[in-house]
C-alpha cells in the first residue's frame, strides 16, 4: 500500500506539474495575445492621432491659403484701382500739357502782336511829333509873315 500511495502521490505531482505547466503556457499565451491586442490598439490610436494632426495641419494650411488668396484678391483689386487712377491721371496730364502748350502759343502770338502794335505806336508817335513840329514851324512862319 505504501508504494501505491507514493505512486499515487507521484502521479498527482506529475499531473499537477503538467497542469501547472499547461496553465503557465495558457496564461503566457493569453498575456501574449493581450499584449499583441493592446499594441494593435495603440498603433491604431497613434495612426488616428497622426491622421487628426494631419487633418488639423491641413485645415490650418487651407485656412492660411484661403487667407492669402483673399489678401491677394484685395491687393489685385487695389492694384487695378491704382492703375485706373494712374491712367486717369496720365490722361489729365496729357490734357493739361496740351492746354499749356496751346496757352503758351497764344501768349507768344499775343506778345508778337503787342510788339507789332508798340512798334506801330512808336512809329506813329514819331510821325505825329514830326507833324507837330512841322505845324509849329509853319505857325511860326505864318505869324512872322503877318
Amino acid at each position: 500500500g505504501a508504494r501505491a500511495q507514493v505512486d499515487d502521490e507521484y502521479m498527482v505531482g506529475v499531473k499537477l506539474s503538467g497542469l501547472a505547466t499547461e496553465y503557465e503556457h495558457l496564461l503566457a499565451t493569453q498575456l501574449e495575445e493581450q499584449r499583441h491586442h493592446y499594441e494593435q490598439l495603440l498603433a491604431r490610436e497613434a495612426a488616428k492621432s497622426a491622421s487628426a494632426a494631419e487633418a488639423i495641419a491641413s485645415a490650418s494650411e487651407r485656412a492660411a491659403v484661403a487667407e492669402i488668396r483673399a489678401s491677394l484678391t484685395v491687393q489685385e483689386s487695389q492694384y487695378r484701382a491704382l492703375i485706373g487712377e494712374l491712367r486717369d491721371s496720365e490722361a489729365s496730364l496729357r490734357t493739361a500739357k496740351k492746354m499749356t502748350a496751346s496757352l503758351l502759343e497764344a501768349q507768344h502770338e499775343k506778345e508778337a502782336k503787342v510788339r507789332v502794335l508798340k512798334d506801330k505806336a512808336t512809329a506813329e508817335k514819331v510821325a505825329c511829333d514830326e507833324l507837330v513840329k512841322d505845324l509849329q514851324q509853319q505857325i511860326t512862319e505864318l505869324t512872322f509873315y503877318l
